[in-house]
C-alpha cells in the first residue's frame, strides 16, 4: 500500500523537473502491487507534476510510466466503477488523451455495469467521455451508455435538469443519438422542463437540434420559458445556443429573436462583440430570416474595427447573413472581400468563399480582387473536385453562385470588364449541377397553383403561359408570359410543354424519333438557323450529363433556350414569380436577397419581373380579383 501523503510532500516541495523525477521513481518502486484506487492518486500525481513541467505528451512513453498504466488498467477492471469514472473526469480535465489503452479501460469499466453507477456518475462518465478529444470513439460503448439513459428515463427515474442536460449534450457529441432516446427524453422534458435553468434550456436545446429533434411541443414550451428566464439574463452563450438551435430547427419565435437582438444592442451586451459572436448572431438572424436593421448596422460597425480577428468560417458567416438579409452595407462587404483574399489560408475555406462572393452579388458590389479570384481556373477547379463529395444541395448552391457571378459580370455590368465569359464546359457542368437540384427539390405550393389558374383565366387556356421555366442562366421562374405590344398573351408553343428530360434528350441525340406534335425546340417547318442548333447542342450536352434517375423528370424550358426567330412577334418577355412567405423577413415584409438578386438578374437578361407577394394575394378574396389584380400588374410594366 502506497504511503500517499508523503509522495504529495515530496512532489509539493520539488521544482519541475523534480516533481517528474520523483513520480517516476514512485511509479517504479509501485511493482504493480497497489490497488485501483491508489493508482489514480498517482496518476492524478503524475499527471499534475508532468503538466507542471511540460511534458505531459511524453509522460506515457517513459518505462516506469508503461509499467505504470499497465498495473492500473488491470486494477480498473475489478474496481467500483466509480474510480473508473472519476479516471476518466481527471484524464478529460486536464486533456490527458497520451494514454489511449487507460481512458478505454475506463470507459469499458463503466459500460461492464452501468447500472451501478449514480446518476452523477453517469453523467459525468458521459460528459469526460465525450469532452476527450483525439481519443477514438467506441461506439457500442457510447450505444450502451445511451441505453443506459433511456432505461432510466422510462422507468420514471427523475433526474436532475443538468445531468440530463449534460447527457443529451455528450451523446449528440459522440453521434450516439437514438430514436428511442429522442421518444423518452421528449416525454420526460413535457413533465420536467419547466424546472430547467435557462442556460440548462439553452444547452438542452441545441443538443436536441443538433440531433436532429424538431418536436414543436418542446420547442415553443422551451422558447416560452426562455424569453421568460432570460429576461434578466446576459448570458451570450446561452441565447445563441437558443437563437442557433431555433434557427436550425425552423423554431420561429419573434419575441426571442427581439429579445436577442435588444440584448446585444445594451449596455451590458459588450459579451457579443467576439468575432465568433458577431458572425454567429449575424447568422442566427438570417436563418431564422429576422430583420432589424438597427443591430445589423450594429453588428457591421463592431466588425469592421475587429475584422483583423475573424477566421474564415467567421468572415463567411458575416457576410451570408448581410447577403440573405438584403441588407445594405456594401462597406462591410467589401472589408470582407478584401481580407478573405488578403490571406492564403482563408481561401481555402470553400464555403466561405461561396457565401461572401454570393453576399456581394446580393449587394450589387464587386470587389476585383474577390471575382478574379472566384472565375480563376484554380477556383473553378475546386468547384469541379468537390462534385462527388458533396451533397447534391449543397453541390447546386454553389454551381448557382458562379453563374450568378456570371451573370452579374456579363449582363448586369459588363462595362466593369471585370471578366471574360465561362468557358461552355464549365458552364455546362455548372448548370448540369443546378438542373438537377431543381429536378430532385422543387415543390409546386398551393399558392403557385392559385396564380397559374389565374394567368390561365387571363390569357383564356393553359397554353398562355410557361409554368416552372427553366432559363439558361439555372434559374427557374414560377411561370414566363408572352405578350404582345399591346400586352396580350402570346400563345406558347404546344412543344414546349411538360416532357421528360429522358424524351427530350432522346429526340436532341437522334434516337427518338418524335410524333406529329414534335418536341423539337422549333417547328419540323422552322428553318435551321444555327442559334437553334447551337442551343440544341448546349442543351442536349447538359441533359445528357444529368443522372438517368432524372430522365423521368418533367422540365419546361424557358424561352431563352428558343430560337429568337420564333419569338420575333414577341414583344416582351415576363417572369412571373409567387414570392411566398419564405422570400420576405420572418417579421415584416422585407424582401429577403435571394428574392432581391433572382428578380434583378432576370430583368439584366431580358424579363420584365412581376413580383406577386403573398401578402398581397392573400387579400384578394375571387378569381375574378386575381385576374384583375394580374391585369393591373401587367399595365404597370
Amino acid at each position: 500500500m502506497w504511503k500517499r501523503l508523503g509522495l504529495l510532500i515530496i512532489i509539493r516541495r520539488s521544482s519541475s523537473a523534480t516533481k517528474v523525477s520523483s513520480v517516476h521513481q514512485a511509479l517504479q518502486r509501485a511493482d504493480g502491487k497497489f490497488e485501483a484506487e491508489d493508482g489514480l492518486s498517482i496518476l492524478k500525481n503524475a499527471i499534475s507534476a508532468a503538466k507542471s513541467a511540460g511534458t505531459l505528451a511524453t509522460l506515457p512513453h517513459t518505462s516506469q510510466y508503461q509499467s505504470f498504466s499497465d498495473s492500473l488498467i488491470s486494477g480498473l477492471s475489478t474496481a467500483p466503477p466509480e474510480v473508473a469514472v472519476e479516471c476518466l473526469q481527471y484524464c478529460a480535465n486536464h486533456d490527458f488523451t497520451y494514454d489511449k489503452q487507460l481512458i478505454k479501460a475506463a470507459i469499458t469499466r463503466c459500460v461492464a455495469s452501468p447500472h451501478e453507477l449514480s446518476e452523477r456518475s453517469l453523467s459525468s462518465a458521459l460528459l469526460a467521455y465525450a469532452t476527450l478529444r483525439n481519443v477514438p470513439r467506441m461506439s457500442e460503448a457510447s450505444s450502451a451508455l445511451a441505453a443506459e439513459v433511456s432505461r432510466r428515463l422510462s422507468n420514471g427515474e427523475n433526474l436532475h435538469p443538468i445531468a440530463i442536460t449534460n447527457m443529451a449534450w455528450a451523446l449528440v457529441s459522440l453521434n450516439a443519438w437514438s430514436d428511442g432516446l429522442t421518444l423518452v427524453i421528449i416525454e420526460y422534458l413535457k413533465k420536467q422542463l419547466d424546472i430547467f435553468p435557462f442556460h440548462s434550456i439553452a444547452l438542452l436545446l441545441w443538443s436536441l437540434a443538433k440531433a436532429g429533434v424538431t418536436d414543436k411541443v418542446v420547442f415553443s414550451k422551451a422558447t416560452q420559458l426562455s424569453c421568460a428566464k432570460g429576461a434578466t439574463n446576459y448570458d451570450q452563450r446561452s441565447f445563441l445556443q437558443i437563437a442557433w438551435a431555433l434557427a436550425t430547427a425552423g423554431h420561429y419565435n419573434r419575441q426571442f429573436f427581439d429579445m436577442l437582438s435588444d440584448k446585444m444592442l445594451s449596455a451590458r451586451g459588450r459579451g457579443f462583440y467576439t468575432p465568433r459572436t458577431l458572425s454567429s448572431t449575424s447568422w442566427c438572424l438570417a436563418k431564422a430570416q429576422h430583420y432589424r436593421p438597427d443591430v445589423l448596422d450594429h453588428i457591421a460597425d463592431h466588425s469592421l474595427v475587429r475584422l483583423h480577428e475573424f477566421n474564415s468560417h467567421d468572415l463567411g458567416n458575416l457576410a451570408y447573413a448581410f447577403g440573405s438579409l438584403n441588407h445594405p452595407r456594401k462597406d462591410l462587404l467589401v472589408a470582407v472581400a478584401e481580407r478573405f483574399v488578403s490571406d492564403p489560408q482563408l481561401l481555402t475555406n470553400n464555403l466561405a468563399h461561396a457565401n461572401i462572393v454570393w453576399s456581394c452579388i446580393v449587394a450589387d458590389v464587386y470587389p476585383k480582387q474577390l471575382v478574379k479570384y472566384s472565375l480563376s481556373a484554380e477556383a473553378l477547379q475546386q468547384v469541379s473536385d468537390r462534385q462527388h463529395s458533396t451533397s447534391h444541395m449543397h453541390m447546386s448552391k454553389t454551381s448557382m453562385q458562379v453563374l450568378q457571378l456570371h451573370v452579374a459580370i456579363t449582363w448586369e455590368h459588363p462595362e466593369l470588364g471585370l471578366g471574360d465569359l465561362l468557358p461552355w464546359e464549365t458552364t455546362r457542368d455548372l448548370l448540369t449541377q443546378s438542373y438537377e437540384a431543381v429536378m430532385n427539390h422543387r415543390q409546386t405550393s398551393v399558392f403557385q397553383r392559385n396564380v397559374w389558374r389565374a394567368l390561365e383565366a387571363l390569357g383564356g387556356g393553359k397554353q398562355y403561359y410557361l409554368p416552372e421555366a427553366l432559363t439558361r442562366s439555372g434559374y427557374i421562374m414560377d411561370a414566363e408570359l408572352l405578350l404582345t405590344m399591346d400586352n396580350r398573351p402570346v400563345l406558347v408553343p404546344r412543344h414546349w410543354y411538360f416532357r421528360t428530360i429522358g424524351y427530350i434528350r432522346d429526340v436532341l441525340l437522334g434516337q427518338h424519333k418524335s410524333g406529329g406534335e414534335g418536341v423539337q425546340l422549333e417547328p419540323q417547318s422552322a428553318p435551321i438557323s444555327e442559334e437553334r442548333e447551337e442551343n440544341a447542342k448546349n442543351l442536349s450536352e447538359i441533359l445528357s450529363s444529368m443522372e438517368v434517375t432524372q430522365r423521368r423528370k418533367y422540365i419546361n424550358l424557358a424561352s431563352d433556350w428558343h430560337d429568337s426567330a420564333h419569338c420575333a412577334h414577341v414583344a416582351r418577355r415576363v417572369a412571373v414569380e409567387a414570392d411566398g412567405p419564405e422570400h420576405f423577413a420572418a417579421n415584416c415584409n422585407h424582401p429577403l436577397g435571394r428574392t432581391v438578386l433572382k428578380h434583378r438578374q432576370l430583368k439584366a437578361m431580358g424579363w420584365d419581373v412581376i413580383s406577386i407577394p403573398y401578402y398581397e394575394w392573400a387579400g384578394l378574396k375571387t378569381g375574378d380579383c386575381h385576374t384583375q389584380y394580374l391585369k393591373e400588374k401587367i399595365s404597370k410594366l
